[in-house]
């Protein structure tokens, strides 16, 4: 315990220069890992190379640019959903709300599930609120995995039943499954106040008084703050929709509408079952877009470039950004250890 002190008390003594360390740290190991896992990847040059043809095709620039155009109105809608439920906690202008959401971007690229968003966010809270920050970017992340299984589940079956012949009770089966699923998550994310009492039941969280102090920040938010952060949630994964199909009319890739929107539906649910970091699963998770959209005659090369295309756009560049916000940000008063004057 007394090195720990002692760590903190170095920490405190030195701000300035511990600051530009973490700084100089986060930077490099963010463009390390740009560089290994995406730009030395062994696929990135034909991706490359297909993006570069599209690109030179000018009858399909209007995909790109309306492609681009709706990255800007996906992080708004994100920064509305935790706005809301942050100023439970303190209160943050959008423009503070923003730029945090976009410095939880960066850190999030390196994470499974972008667990790692809770490092960008809590960056521009006091820290006293820390810990209710993090509780309250869980209720968003919530909500936004809640619309994407509800959504994912319809599109799947519609899938299952137009696109992919299954035996009728094996298609009855998971419709029944997803259905008691929803409900069940639905009802658990609407009814957050009873987490509480039953967080509280667990014998050896009484150690952590603090801790659960903390997740009564829960029991603040009322049925119409939750449904709220549902519709900002639902507005978000349809913006993302959109841009899925955009990038793929970009690259050539065609299907109907309701097919279209159904196997998008299928590629998230299936991408986001599987926890690895945005970065080092962007081409690994391109599996499951070329087994999907292989069915209406795009090559391998173009689905993959539609894939890469949609992430950097809706990830790296706003992770680019990100490092800007998060090297003008003060890390160590932040996290609470710089010493007050």
């Amino acid at each position: 315990m007394s090195v720990f002190n002692n760590i903190i008390r170095f920490l405190q003594r030195q701000p300035g220069y511990i600051n530009r360390l973490l700084k100089l740290g986060i930077v490099v190991l963010f463009f390390s890992g740009l560089y290994f896992q995406v730009f030395r990847h062994q696929e990135f040059g034909d991706i490359r190379a297909s993006f570069l043809v599209q690109l030179s095709d000018r009858s399909r620039l209007p995909w790109l640019v309306c492609l681009l155009g709706l990255m800007p109105l996906n992080w708004a809608a994100e920064t509305m959903k935790w706005l809301h439920l942050i100023r439970k906690v303190e209160y943050l202008s959008y423009w503070k709300a923003f730029r945090a959401v976009i410095a939880g971007v960066t850190f999030s690229l390196f994470t499974p599930n972008r667990i790692g968003e809770f490092g960008g966010r809590i960056l521009f809270v006091r820290p006293r609120h820390v810990p209710k920050a993090i509780l309250s970017t869980l209720v968003g992340s919530f909500a936004q995995q809640l619309v994407l299984i509800s959504f994912g589940f319809v599109g799947f079956v519609y899938f299952l039943f137009r696109l992919w012949s299954v035996e009728k009770w094996v298609l009855e089966g998971i419709i029944l499954s997803g259905i008691l699923l929803i409900w069940g998550l639905m009802y658990a994310f609407l009814n957050l106040n009873e987490i509480v009492p039953l967080v509280k039941r667990i014998t050896f969280l009484h150690r952590f008084k603090k801790t659960i102090r903390n997740v009564n920040i829960v029991r603040k938010y009322t049925r119409g703050e939750l449904n709220r952060t549902l519709f900002w949630a639902s507005i978000r994964y349809g913006i993302y929709g959109v841009q899925y199909y955009l990038a793929l009319r970009f690259f050539g890739i065609e299907a109907p509408p309701a097919e279209a929107a159904s196997c998008i539906a299928t590629v998230y649910l299936l991408q986001t079952s599987i926890p690895l970091p945005p970065l080092v699963s962007l081409l690994a998770r391109g599996g499951i877009a070329l087994k999907i959209w292989g069915m209406f005659g795009g090559n391998a090369t173009s689905i993959l470039a539609a894939t890469f295309t949609l992430w950097t756009i809706n990830l790296i560049i706003p992770a680019l950004v990100g490092i800007v916000f998060i090297v003008n940000a003060n890390i160590l008063k932040s996290l609470g250890y710089e010493k007050k004057e």
